[in-house]
């Protein structure tokens, strides 16, 4: 079941410039075909949100994106074929938070931040003023200055996603793209990093990628969304388009009802049986 909501993969970009872009992309891992064929383009200032069922070829996804996984086809960043970037030239141009990031032992905040400087060092170059006052204005941008002497370790939960986020802010990168920012977060905090991608998208220009499983944040957030299922993409749209229960059951197996509230899309499940 293919349902084609937007033909034109760029139909729905609201930026002039697109920042990144993939063709035919496909990631092979053995005798397994985990995501085929698939087609995506984001412009500046543009919010796309990747979502499926459980397999389907999210993460791989992305991971293709960053080349951190062989692929098929053509990724682009910026009009240009990633393959011809070195890693750091592609650093410059895409910056990424994982689900479950690495972290060094008793790290402090500003120290981690400053990781992401890291693909604008000449080689051989320690890290100088100029980095730690990009490093610094960024955790101010996102509220954290008064954490940066924190080691990372004793943040909560929320405060340590928005930490992540600062290290890729502070990679200057024009694409960022997010794998399930808001797993294991409470809802306050879940609403407090995607409120803050929205404000970095929309006043800094960035390309976002997400992927996210909660289907109402996905509906209430993003400008976009890309239905996988099989690696495939099955549907691509508005979430008002995408987020369609039938749809939904077919893919996911799951009985919802979807309700439109004026500013996005709640998705709400179901029983699938009555109680006794």
């Amino acid at each position: 079941m293919t349902t084609e909501l937007n033909h034109d993969p760029d139909a729905t970009t609201t930026g002039t410039t697109v920042a990144i872009e993939c063709a035919d992309v496909g990631v092979r891992i053995g005798s397994a075909d985990i995501v085929e064929h698939v087609d995506l383009s984001v412009a500046a200032g543009d919010w796309v949100t990747v979502i499926g069922p459980n397999g389907a070829g999210k993460s791989t996804l992305l991971r293709a994106l960053l080349g951190l996984v062989p692929y098929t086809g053509v990724v682009r960043l910026s009009g240009v074929d990633a393959t011809r970037l070195s890693p750091l030239q592609r650093a410059r141009r895409v910056a990424f938070v994982a689900q479950s990031p690495v972290v060094p032992d008793r790290v402090r905040v500003l120290d981690y931040v400053l990781l992401g400087r890291t693909p604008h060092l000449p080689r051989g170059l320690a890290i100088g003023g100029d980095d730690i006052r990009i490093a610094t204005a960024v955790l101010q941008r996102l509220g954290l200055e008064t954490l940066a002497d924190r080691q990372l370790d004793t943040l909560s939960g929320g405060e340590r996603q928005r930490v992540f986020v600062a290290r890729a802010l502070a990679q200057d990168a024009p694409v960022l793209l997010l794998d399930e920012p808001t797993t294991s977060l409470d809802i306050g905090h879940q609403q407090e990093v995607l409120e803050l991608v929205d404000d970095l998208r929309a006043d800094a220009g960035l390309a976002v990628i997400t992927t996210l499983h909660d289907l109402t944040l996905a509906g209430q957030y993003t400008d976009r969304l890309v239905l996988l299922a099989d690696g495939r993409v099955v549907a691509s749209g508005s979430p008002r388009d995408v987020l369609d229960h039938e749809l939904l059951w077919h893919h996911y197996g799951a009985q919802v009802e979807v309700i439109d509230d004026g500013e996005g899309v709640i998705v709400i499940p179901r029983r699938r049986k009555e109680r006794s």
